[in-house]
């Protein structure tokens, strides 16, 4: 019992580590869009840490699932609320593609992005180059 508290408390530390910050001094006319944008972000990376959690019994395995599901329903409402939000600047342009790139399926193998089409394949790509492009400037 006390290993699966520490775990959870390990997920739960996790969730709310720092993201890198996209918002500037000035409150941005999309401080909505990059606060919703960090929460996907920070909400994802906790539900992809709760499954790279080693050594579990088949158990603790079953306990974190509720957890697990919180997890994911937390990046799913935020993004569902982020994605009809119009922007008006580059910082609130590249959250969205942050926030996309973040639940971006991805292989268990190479790590590189699952798509299933070339409009997919070709909007991913945008994103990845908007954000290198971008650099530090958001």
């Amino acid at each position: 019992m006390n290993r699966r508290r520490n775990l959870l408390g390990g997920v739960a530390a996790l969730a709310a580590a720092p993201v890198p910050v996209l918002a500037m001094a000035v409150p941005s006319p999309d401080a909505e869009v990059i606060r919703l944008a960090q929460g996907v972000i920070k909400a994802e990376a906790a539900y992809q840490a709760a499954y790279e959690i080693p050594n579990l019994t088949v158990e603790e395995e079953q306990a974190l699932e509720p957890q697990r599901q919180l997890l994911m329903d937390a990046a799913s409402d935020q993004a569902e609320a982020l994605a009809p939000l119009p922007v008006v600047t580059l910082a609130g342009v590249l959250a969205k593609a942050r926030a996309a790139l973040a639940v971006a399926d991805r292989s268990s193998v190479d790590g590189e992005i699952v798509v299933k089409d070339y409009v997919e394949w070709l909007a991913y790509a945008a994103l990845e180059d908007l954000v290198q492009v971008a650099g530090g400037e958001a």
